[in-house]
């Protein structure tokens, strides 16, 4: 039976495996980092005594982080649809540990990627610190109050207080929706994250020069020193004075070590913010851009009498970056132009916790579509969401926020109000300059981040004195990274044109410029500054928006609103629609569309337009209708002519304007097939087809790999699809799927299409949209098979399985 059921679901499946790009990365033998995201306790309350060691947590609930408790919550019509419905509050998270034995008489840190928000944290009962903004990576040194040994327990604390609905216009989710880190260095170290800074200011297929900067700490030279120092505090007779090497490698990808420096210089003790800098070359490096990502290592230590004292490693891209007015943005002598859209960082049923291979299976979408870039809609996104856009070659512009210190309204009074009612306006004062160096310390080395967005769309571009931050903003940006320009994205450039806003901005960054230019688009912008280079920071779905960058050099690209949907900034529903790619990771009907603008590959999609839809926004693609409904059919196609054809009946052809990259026909529906043909030179090169669909009779499963890694991590996808008995996708299926995992994985997603769904985000049984659902499996530890059955009344139940393997 097993032989069966093995055979049948492989033959379902579609074996073109994509892998998450692995290369050889160099390791430290000092420094440690722990992924501290194992058996932590969480619990919905609040309690002042939740901090207290002794507080006994054995009741509470023990999970791994990243976890976002608003996504596992029932539909709450308090919240309203900007955040999506799902319930918000207060949560704590305890976590007791032994220190490692290895982390014993060293500099302990912990690192948060990103708590939702206003997080609160103690260890062994001493407070650490508070951090607002839920979308920076901070740290604290535990040091000072952690036990070590084996009999020595420790209990971190954390409060989370996502209490106050309206604190951005989107879905956030709550909890430590991030990674958490436990970072372990002698007392002379790079300073984390800023330690280190590489910069390719010359790069050629001959030669590459890179510069690297450091800043690191000198405390104490051994841990003797730190037990005289407790001693008396004040007392600093003990300075002393050493002779330490500072030794830079580059290492490929391969493992081999292609070139080196190093300097050695005294360094006094007690001092915290030593600087250096060392230059060498590379010869004929591999270049990296977003279609050649070629990943390089920096191994960087500390030496002390012939021994590391640290150790790091830090990956970068050597590439030449260039931005020349009138002629656009150059990659290594190569003009680019940025095929972008705008993401937000939550992924359906997962929230705003989302596994990097959740974000690989949709770039390899977004890439296929023939997109280079985004735009990490409104603040920094997590850690390794860019090392993925590094490693797979994606464009990114990194955005620090969404709103300063205003509103819309004119606010009469001294009373602070933002664009969000309880949103990062009441923090900015206090925290804008710490928040968005976080940002820039942590981002810089990334070789896919070509620009940054010091904010979008913020009503402070009306104010009179609104350019005075923004130049603040932009000098910080020049400060830690002049290696790249800063933006804005202004919805308000009316205005912000001519109050000194724009002038404050590297790069002039408009949201949707077609708004008040129409056809003229940036041309009237450009001749008021044309020195300046400008960007489509963001923009509607129109083919005028491509053009607009397509035929003019002095624009650089643009970012279409949305890539994918998201949860959260709606009326009624669960999450917004604006997306090329639906919320479970599926293609829409306009996805085809940009993929005729920017892909290569011949291009064919039939898109129906119902008569009742006006507005050309409910576009479909299926050919199931009632008898003699008139309906219009646009074909998206890169192609020269295009044949359309209802029951091998030709419709006529049509030239395909590229102005357009479509085509349309007014068709009576009949039962049958309605096909189209695009054509090269007169040559057939492509086609797609829609059938009339008959009552559902099966499942059809498809998925991008069946073997996994049993290292509790891999994740695999499957995309069912609800088809009657000739294979075709039956769209209007309306029965529940229930989906069932054991063995050696578990399912962490099923996801559906439809933002109208008011039921349970973290279930098994779902309702397919346009007759497909979108599963997401992961591995446990262990090798073995994994068993999943899909079951549904009207289709009975398909058995399939996969295998983990060490």
């Amino acid at each position: 039976m097993k032989k069966n059921i093995l055979t049948f679901a492989l033959s379902a499946f579609l074996l073109s495996a994509i892998k998450l790009p692995v290369m050889a990365a160099p390791v430290t033998h000092v420094r440690e980092k722990l992924l501290f995201n194992k058996d932590w306790k969480f619990v919905i309350d609040d309690n002042p005594q939740f901090r207290n060691p002794s507080y006994e947590d054995t009741s509470w609930r023990l999970l791994d982080l990243p976890h976002d408790w608003s996504i596992e919550g029932e539909y709450d019509k308090s919240v309203g649809g900007t955040g999506g419905f799902f319930p918000v509050g207060v949560g704590w998270y305890r976590k007791t540990f032994v220190l490692p034995e290895s982390m014993k008489e060293k500099q302990v840190i912990i690192q948060f990627d990103g708590i939702y928000m206003n997080s609160e944290v103690w260890i062994n009962g001493k407070f650490l610190g508070r951090y607002p903004y839920g979308f920076t990576t901070f740290q604290y040194d535990l040091t000072e109050y952690i036990k070590s040994g084996k009999d020595g327990k420790n209990t971190i604390a954390v409060r989370v207080d996502n209490s106050m609905p309206g604190s951005t216009r989107w879905y956030t989710g709550s909890g430590i929706y991030r990674n958490v880190w436990l970072i372990a260095t002698n007392f002379v170290h790079f300073n984390s994250y800023k330690g280190v800074f590489i910069t390719t200011p010359e790069a050629s297929v001959a030669k590459a020069t890179v510069n690297v900067g450091y800043d690191f700490t000198v405390n104490f030279f051994s841990y003797q020193a730190v037990l005289t120092w407790k001693k008396n505090v004040y007392n600093k007779s003990g300075i002393e004075a050493k002779k330490l090497i500072i030794r830079s490698t580059i290492i490929d990808n391969k493992g081999n070590e292609i070139a080196h420096t190093e300097t050695e210089k005294e360094y006094t003790n007690y001092q915290s913010g030593y600087l250096l800098s060392q230059q060498f070359e590379v010869e004929k490096p591999n270049l990296w851009s977003a279609s050649t990502p070629t990943m390089y290592y920096l191994k960087s230590e500390i030496i002390s009498d012939g021994k590391t004292i640290d150790d790091q490693i830090t990956s970068f891209g050597i590439r030449k970056l260039e931005y020349i007015p009138n002629k656009g943005m150059f990659i290594n002598g190569k003009s680019e132009k940025l095929n972008g859209v705008c993401l937000h960082q939550d992924a359906g049923s997962f929230g705003a916790a989302v596994p990097i291979e959740v974000w690989h299976y949709r770039f390899m979408k977004l890439k296929e579509m023939g997109c280079n870039a985004v735009r990490t809609s409104h603040h920094p996104f997590a850690p390794e969401f860019y090392d993925l856009c590094d490693s797979v070659g994606i464009y990114v512009m990194d955005e620090a926020f969404d709103e300063w210190t205003r509103g819309w309204p004119y606010n009469y009074t001294d009373n602070n109000q933002g664009k969000a009612p309880n949103g990062y306006h009441l923090y900015f004062n206090q925290w804008h300059e710490t928040d968005i160096k976080a940002m820039l310390w942590r981002d810089r080395n990334h070789p896919s981040i070509v620009m940054y967005s010091i904010g979008n769309e913020v009503p402070d571009q009306l104010n009179s004195d609104g350019f005075q931050m923004a130049r603040k903003l932009v000098a910080i940006c020049h400060t830690e990274d002049i290696t790249r320009p800063a933006t804005s994205g202004c919805d308000q450039y009316m205005t912000a044109t001519d109050n000194g806003f724009m002038d404050a901005l590297d790069i002039s960054g408009y949201n949707y410029i077609d708004r008040n230019f129409k056809d003229k688009m940036y041309e009237p912008e450009h001749n008021k500054r044309p020195e300046k280079l400008c960007v489509g920071t963001e923009t509607s779905k129109n083919t005028q928006n491509f053009t607009a960058y397509r035929d003019f050099d002095f624009v650089i690209g643009s970012f279409i609103w949305t890539g994918i949907d998201y949860l959260g900034e709606s009326g009624n529903g669960r999450g917004s629609g604006s997306g090329l790619i639906d919320i479970a990771g599926l293609e829409k009907p306009g996805y085809y569309l940009y993929k005729s603008y920017w892909s290569d590959k011949p291009v064919v999609h039939i898109a129906v337009q119902p008569k009742s839809d006006k507005q050309n926004r409910r576009m479909v693609s299926k050919w199931n209708w009632n008898a003699n409904d008139s309906l219009t059919i646009n074909v998206y196609s890169n192609c020269d002519e295009v044949e359309l054809f209802l029951n091998n009946r030709s419709l006529g052809e049509k030239i395909i304007d590229k102005k357009t990259y479509s085509s349309i026909w007014p068709v009576i529906f009949k039962t049958g097939e309605l096909k189209a043909v695009g054509y090269k030179s007169k040559k057939k090169v492509s086609e797609d087809v829609l059938k009339t669909a008959l009552a559902a009779n099966r499942i059809d499963a498809k998925c991008n790999k069946t073997t996994l890694i049993a290292d509790g991590k891999d994740v695999s996808f499957i995309e069912i699809s609800m088809v009657d008995k000739n294979g075709t996708l039956v769209t209007d299926y309306n029965d529940m799927v229930n989906v069932n995992v054991s063995g050696e994985g578990s399912l962490i997603g099923l996801d559906s299409g439809d933002l109208s769904y008011m039921g349970l985000f973290k279930t098994n049984i779902r309702k397919p949209y346009t007759g497909k659902l979108m599963v997401a499996l992961r591995s446990t530890e262990n090798p073995g098979l994994i068993n999943i059955e899909l079951k549904s009344e009207k289709t009975g139940t398909l058995k399939l399985q996969m295998k983990t393997v060490k």
